[in-house]
């Protein structure tokens, strides 16, 4: 990604960069719906999302694992976040 940091991916980048797999995207869409996630929260759970996948070895997709463990990073959402997952 040309060098740059995940945290600096703008809108449109992080939509190439970071597309997310049905699962992730169920998530955040979840998190949406019900008031937990902001616009800007939720594009700071993908570019955190993008990192953990990174350090994992993992291109492409984001996977729901990824967004889960970004999501339980923030305090507010840490339980939610591991429930909906299991």
């Amino acid at each position: 990604r040309s060098g740059g940091l995940n945290a600096a991916l703008d809108d449109q980048h992080l939509e190439e960069l970071a597309p997310l797999g049905p699962a992730a995207a169920a998530v955040l869409r979840e998190e949406l719906e019900r008031g937990r996630l902001t616009a800007r929260g939720y594009h700071r759970v993908r570019r955190v999302a993008r990192t953990l996948a990174d350090l994992a070895g993992r291109d492409g997709e984001l996977a729901e694992e990824d967004v889960v463990s970004a999501l339980s990073m923030r305090t507010r959402f840490g339980l939610s976040a591991l429930e909906q997952a299991a």
